[in-house]
């Protein structure tokens, strides 16, 4: 009787504290990491500068959120095994009572122990999903704060560069050679005068540039609006040195970029009488250097 009653007494405290474990296990007793909340970074042309900060922020937080989650589930799974082990212990253990004071006592200690075990552990996993939390606030601060230095940064640079804008259009317009205009990404002077190649590449130079040599057909693009249908024009291109190797005079290189008229087998220079290379109506062709015809300047001499 004696141990019945001892059973029933240490049966309730134990029921409690499992009362107190699930209360905690089901969410009542410790936080639950809130998801962070997105801060938003003020819109401007500087956001590829900042995209692999935002990249690097994105993948700590899915790390930090992935902890929470395999928290959780340890959680679970403990409660899970708790509820089984007392189910276990409700239907098959027995108080078979020859010393009440001492066989019931330690029995009912005995069914309870894992309860106090699940319990501590309990504990910890709560423990570290504060910290998890922790963690995630100061990095997500940490983050934001670098962003936010990042941002102020580039953007007084921005203004630097916008202040000096006008300084930078008037020093350039400044160095410009009367005549040249920015055509596509260089600067040419199309001269409507004619002249024979040489002399426009003397004329060219006079100016401050050099017979223009074109670079891709995407440059040709830009220039044929410029050009007077069905005129001819020289380019800084010949093979005066040497046969079939066609160099452009502003650079010394050859020369990469040809429209050659294939239906008279351009180019085709006789006896030296070709050496010179000229343009009309999209097509080059290689013409006697003597010949007068309009010519197309070119201020740099990279090409």
């Amino acid at each position: 009787m004696y141990c019945f009653g001892f059973c029933i007494f240490y049966a309730i405290v134990g029921c409690n504290l499992y009362g107190n474990v699930y209360s905690e296990k089901t969410g009542y007793a410790y936080p639950i990491a809130n998801k962070p909340q997105q801060t938003q970074i003020p819109q401007s042309n500087l956001n590829a500068q900042l995209a692999h900060i935002s990249a690097v922020q994105m993948k700590t937080l899915k790390k930090l959120e992935q902890i929470k989650k395999t928290n959780l589930l340890n959680m679970e799974r403990i409660h899970k095994e708790t509820l089984a082990k007392m189910n276990g212990m409700q239907k098959d253990e027995r108080c078979v009572v020859t010393d009440a004071t001492i066989q019931c006592g330690g029995f009912c200690l005995s069914a309870l122990h894992p309860l106090v075990d699940d319990i501590s552990y309990i504990q910890k996993e709560i423990d570290s999903q504060k910290e998890s939390q922790a963690n995630i606030k100061i990095i997500q601060k940490e983050t934001l704060e670098i962003l936010q230095e990042i941002l102020l940064k580039l953007t007084a640079i921005q203004k630097v560069n916008e202040a000096n804008t006008p300084k930078r259009q008037q020093i350039e317009s400044r160095l410009i050679p009367p005549g040249f205009e920015l055509i596509g990404s260089r600067y040419f002077n199309i001269v409507t005068d004619t002249k024979n190649w040489a002399d426009a590449e003397v004329t060219c130079r006079q100016r401050g540039g050099y017979l223009a040599t074109i670079q891709n057909q995407e440059e040709y693009d830009a220039i044929k609006p410029k050009l007077m249908k069905n005129s001819w024009y020289w380019l800084g291109v010949n093979d005066i040195k040497e046969g079939g190797q066609y160099v452009s005079v502003a650079s010394g290189h050859l020369a990469q970029f040809f429209m050659w008229n294939d239906l008279h087998y351009e180019p085709n220079s006789f006896e030296g009488e070709g050496d010179c290379v000229s343009m009309i109506n999209d097509e080059m062709y290689d013409a006697a250097c003597e010949d007068l015809k309009y010519f197309i300047c070119q201020l740099d001499n990279l090409v």
